[in-house]
């Protein structure tokens, strides 16, 4: 009974997206099947981004969900400069029925560290 219990408090805070690490998450981009998100500040992004990211800060993701509402149902890797906003993000979109949302674990920096480059 008492094992029971922990087990549901757990599942309660587990994230409901999934991480993939920088090697991963350059399959999934030359795969191409997935919409890519960045969710860094416009300064960030301007400085380097994974080629074929759309920008839409954190801050602003709210107020510009229309934009990525197409892909509700489809398969979005999230990204931001250490994987921090990123999952923010994947939260937020979970809980506005996103299905298929990926965090980049580790963000550009995991992304550079692992000796690919930003566009």
């Amino acid at each position: 009974m008492f094992g029971k219990l922990i087990a549901t408090i757990t599942s309660m805070f587990k994230p409901k997206y999934n991480s993939v690490s920088a090697k991963e998450a350059k399959l999934i981009v030359n795969n191409g099947t997935h919409f890519l998100l960045d969710v860094r500040s416009k300064g960030e992004f301007s400085q380097g981004k994974i080629k074929g990211a759309k920008n839409i800060p954190l801050g602003d993701i709210g107020a510009r969900l229309s934009e990525i509402e197409k892909y509700r149902d489809k398969p979005i890797l999230v990204n931001c400069f250490s994987g921090a906003r990123s999952a923010s993000a994947c939260s937020y979109l979970h809980s506005k029925g996103f299905t298929n949302v990926i965090n980049l674990s580790g963000g550009v920096m995991a992304w550079q560290s692992a000796g690919m480059k930003l566009s």
